[in-house]
């Protein structure tokens, strides 16, 4: 049986098959010009068709073959692809899934808490807000409860809550910047491969 495959002229790659024993009444074919709906066909045996099923093929001066990418596609596409991955470990990074060691002689000494930018820097602001505001209304060292990487419940003060969140904003700063770098270099390599390579835990960059 032959299976018409109508391909893009511009591109060569297949859009759509025809087998010839099922009627279409939908679309215009014609023979002579060997076009379907404008786009050129191309006959090929139900064999052909059937040994590259789940291949991505095209047609290149008149032959059916499977479609090879060029260096610019795969370089675009490995790009894309890594940008991907820094953009979610910039967002995830350490600071959502490791327990951060504060170093500080107050109540945060030797105590870890899973914190993040996202989640946590507007809300130890708004804690540090609410403790001036009693201290302005006159109590004396008001604390408020919050609990640390080991599920202990520590009661902390306007100082503990400052150190956290300066904690967050020099560490958001800091990985972003990473960030920045590590786009930078990717973007600067022009093999695919090593673009799929590259680390995007790396602090080295000279």
């Amino acid at each position: 049986m032959t299976i018409r495959i109508k391909y893009n002229a511009e591109t060569g790659l297949v859009v759509g098959n025809y087998p010839l024993n099922l009627n279409y009444p939908n679309i215009t074919v014609d023979t002579e010009a060997r076009t379907i709906d404008g786009s050129p066909y191309l006959e090929v045996t139900t064999g052909e068709h059937k040994a590259n099923l789940g291949k991505v093929m095209c047609v290149v001066e008149g032959v059916y073959q499977e479609y090879v990418k060029p260096n610019t596609e795969l370089l675009t596409e490995a790009q894309n692809n890594k940008m991907a991955e820094l953009k979610a470990y910039l967002k995830t990074g350490l600071l959502l899934n490791t327990p951060q060691t504060i170093p500080y002689s107050g109540n945060l000494e030797n105590k870890s808490f899973k914190v993040n930018v996202e989640k946590h820097l507007d809300l130890f602001n708004s804690f540090v807000a609410k403790l001036q505001r009693s201290i302005d209304a006159g109590v004396a060292n008001p604390t408020r409860g919050f609990t640390d990487a080991e599920g202990t419940r520590l009661d902390l003060n306007i100082s503990d809550f400052k150190t956290l969140a300066n904690h967050l904003d020099e560490r958001d700063e800091r990985d972003y910047g990473l960030y920045t770098q590590r786009k930078i270099a990717v973007m600067a390599l022009t093999d695919p491969e090593a673009i799929a390579a590259y680390d995007i835990t790396t602090t080295d960059f000279e």
